[in-house]
C-alpha cells in the first residue's frame, strides 16, 4: 500500500492557462519531494486541462469539478480530499520558491504547537519588487488580524489535523475575504507563525480578486472583523465600523481632517480598554498594533501640520511605538510643511 504523502499541495484553478505552467513547475521543482499535488480544475474552458495533463509527474493528482463551484467550495472540497500530514496552498498564477515546502515542513515538524506556517511574499508582474513582510509571532498575527489579513494565502502550510474539526472550513458568507476570516477563526483556537523570508512570488494582475471584485471584497471586509469586536464586548456603531475599515485604505480616498484623527484615537483607546477587560489578545502585542495604527493615521495626515504632530505625541499609545530618527525627521519636516 502506498504511504500517505507528508504534504498535500492544494491548487484550485479556473481558466488559468496564462501562468499555470510556471505555478506547476514551481511545485514540481521543490527541494522537498514527499508531496501529492492536488490540482482541482473548476470546470475550466481554456487550455488548463491540456497544460496540466502535459506533466507526467506521478505526484500530480488531477480532480475535475463537473460544474464551476468557484473558489470557496473548491477549497473545501480539496480539504476533504487531502491525504498529507500537512496541507499547503498554492494559486495557479503564483510561484513558490524551491525551498518553500522544505522550510515550512521543517518548521512545523520542529514546532508541534504551531498549526499554521506562512511566509513573506514579494510581488511579480505589476508592482514588482514590493515585499509583504508579515508579522512573525502568533501574538502579533492574531492582533493584526483584527484589522487586516496578514497571512499569504497561497504561501501557507497548515497542519491538516486541525482541519478534522468540520467547523474549520472556508465560509461562503465571506466571498473574496474567505482567507482572512479563516485565519481569524483559526487564531482563536490554534497558533500561527510567519517565517521571515520570501517563499512566495505573488502575482497581481487584471484577474486578481482585488481587481475584479473590489466592491464586494470591501463590503465583506467588515463582516470579518465585527464578530471579533463583539468578542471584545463591543457592539460597534456604524461610524466606528467605518473608522475601523479606514485604517487599511491605502491611499485614503479622502483628505483627513481633525475630526477624523480624533475619532481614530478614540476608537483605538476603546479597543485597548475593551481588551484589558476581556483579555482576548495578548499584551503587549495588541497595544503595539494599536500604536502602529495610530502612527500610520498621523503620519498620513501631515497635511494638518503641527496639530497632528502634537496629537501624536499626546497619546499614551506612543509608549508602544518608537520612531527611528529617519521616521521622526520625516514626520517633523512634512508636518511643518503641511504635506503628506
Amino acid at each position: 500500500m502506498k504511504k500517505e504523502p507528508a504534504v498535500t499541495v492544494l491548487m484550485p484553478v479556473y481558466n488559468g492557462e496564462k501562468y499555470l505552467a510556471e505555478a506547476i513547475e514551481s511545485i514540481l521543482n521543490q527541494t522537498f519531494a514527499d508531496f501529492e499535488f492536488l490540482i482541482i480544475n473548476d470546470a475550466s474552458k481554456d487550455r488548463t486541462v491540456e497544460i496540466i495533463e502535459s506533466y507526467k509527474d506521478e505526484r500530480i493528482r488531477l480532480v475535475h469539478n463537473e460544474q464551476n463551484l468557484r473558489l470557496i467550495a473548491t477549497l473545501n472540497k480539496g480539504i476533504g480530499l487531502a491525504r498529507g500530514t500537512y496541507l499547503a496552498r498554492m494559486d495557479a498564477d503564483d510561484i513558490s520558491v524551491p525551498q518553500r515546502l522544505e522550510r515550512q515542513v521543517a518548521f512545523l515538524d520542529a514546532n508541534p504547537g504551531i498549526a499554521v506556517c506562512g511566509c513573506w511574499a514579494d510581488m511579480i508582474g505589476e508592482n514588482a519588487g514590493h515585499i509583504w513582510k508579515f508579522p512573525m509571532t502568533h501574538e502579533e498575527i492574531k492582533a493584526r488580524l483584527l484589522f487586516e489579513n496578514c497571512i499569504s494565502h497561497p504561501g501557507v502550510t497548515v497542519r491538516r489535523s486541525i482541519l478534522e474539526d468540520p467547523a474549520l472550513r472556508y465560509d461562503p458568507q465571506y466571498t473574496h475575504v474567505e482567507d482572512w476570516e479563516f485565519w481569524s477563526h483559526i487564531s482563536m483556537e490554534h497558533k500561527l507563525h510567519n517565517l521571515q523570508e520570501i517563499l512566495l512570488h505573488y502575482r497581481l494582475n487584471d484577474n486578481s480578486v482585488s481587481r475584479l471584485y473590489e466592491d464586494e471584497q470591501s463590503f465583506n471586509n467588515r463582516k470579518v472583523f465585527i464578530p471579533y469586536l463583539k468578542r471584545l464586548g463591543i457592539e460597534p456603531a456604524e461610524a466606528e465600523i467605518d473608522t475601523h475599515r479606514r485604517f487599511n485604505f491605502e491611499p485614503w480616498p479622502f483628505t483627513p481632517d481633525r475630526a477624523f484623527i480624533e475619532s481614530c484615537h478614540t476608537w483605538l483607546m476603546k479597543l485597548q480598554a475593551a481588551n484589558r477587560a476581556k483579555e482576548i489578545y495578548a499584551e503587549p502585542a495588541f497595544t503595539n498594533q494599536l500604536a502602529q495604527k495610530w502612527y500610520l493615521v498621523c503620519s498620513r495626515s501631515r497635511n494638518l501640520g503641527w496639530w497632528v504632530w502634537t496629537q501624536f505625541w499626546k497619546s499614551p499609545l506612543i509608549n508602544n511605538r518608537r520612531l527611528s530618527i529617519k521616521q521622526r525627521t520625516k514626520f517633523i519636516l512634512k508636518s511643518a510643511a503641511g504635506k503628506n
